[in-house]
């Protein structure tokens, strides 16, 4: 291997370094300013002419919103402004649409800025997060859906949104739950297609599922599951796993659920999770077999030690 393919490998391995670092990051620690919110704003104060071509455009829609004359409307994919409330009613309707300005400013003066990569990742998570959250649907005071629940519960759906509002902010992360926290049970309401681990390392576990049909394909099948997800976002449910309907299908499969790690960073070669869970699998086979992985598999293969 030359230095500079070395040099190329290692480039390619950063970004997913850098996903996998900050994932681990509490939410408020990336949200409150540090170096990058400073040299954030130095860079748009070098850009006084964008930064006021900016605040000048927005002042404008800001005034042909409240005369009504904007034309400004969301993307066809955005489905938090599916309501018809929105569009009929005339106050929601300005609200959206400054919203929708705003967010558009957010978004240019983050591009006018010129960021190394790093940096600019950064601040896009901010800025993502800032501009998602100040979305006027979770606003509860003015969102339809909000008032439409609470007239149809009787204010019971506000009770429960403080209820779980009062929840999340007492437990750690401290951010609004997606879930209850016990909705699901990896192997009883998840992760539930039967099979049983064949390779445990420190590294990685690498199951073999039973088969579910008579008759078995010679060839087995190794999956790969993203390496920065849980590995039963291959096995959600019956009837929504991936691994269920390969072994449904007489594929005998065999999947590697943890994420291979090495000095910190997951990672995985692009055709197998790892050489010894490659060996492993290359003794429960006869013959070359296919391999399915997901997620980023190039810059899994260049993470690997070579």
């Amino acid at each position: 291997m030359t230095m500079a393919t070395k040099t190329a490998a290692d480039e390619l391995a950063v970004p997913l370094d850098l996903l996998l670092t900050s994932a681990t990051k509490p939410f408020a620690s990336r949200m409150l300013p540090d170096a990058t919110w400073a040299r954030f704003g130095a860079n748009l104060a070098k850009q006084p002419g964008a930064v006021a071509g900016r605040i000048g455009a927005l002042t404008r829609e800001l005034g042909a919103i409240a005369a009504g004359n904007s034309h400004r409307v969301p993307a066809r994919s955005d489905k938090r402004f599916a309501d018809p409330a929105w569009e009929q009613n005339p106050l929601l309707h300005r609200i959206m649409q400054a919203y929708l300005a705003g967010a558009e400013t957010a978004e240019g003066l983050l591009a006018d800025a010129g960021l190394d990569w790093r940096d600019q990742e950064r601040m896009r998570f901010v800025v993502d997060n800032l501009v998602e959250g100040l979305a006027p649907g979770n606003n509860p005071l003015i969102s339809p859906l909000g008032w439409k629940a609470m007239i149809d519960t009787g204010g019971l759906s506000a009770v429960r949104g403080v209820k779980a509002f009062a929840r999340d902010m007492l437990s750690k992360p401290r951010v609004p739950a997606m879930v209850e926290p016990d909705a699901f049970v990896v192997g009883e309401s998840l992760a539930v297609t039967k099979g049983a681990v064949v390779l445990q390392t420190s590294m990685f576990e690498l199951i073999q599922y039973a088969p579910q049909t008579a008759k078995v394909r010679e060839i087995p099948l190794l999956m790969v599951p993203p390496v920065i997800n849980k590995y039963y976002v291959m096995d959600i449910a019956p009837g929504r796993s991936i691994i269920e309907y390969f072994v449904q299908q007489g594929s005998r499969s065999s999947s590697s659920p943890g994420a291979i790690r090495i000095s910190g960073t997951g990672i995985g070669a692009s055709t197998c999770t790892a050489p010894r869970s490659s060996r492993r699998w290359t003794r429960c086979r006869r013959s070359p077999g296919p391999t399915a992985r997901t997620c980023s598999p190039p810059a899994r293969a260049a993470s690997w030690p070579r």
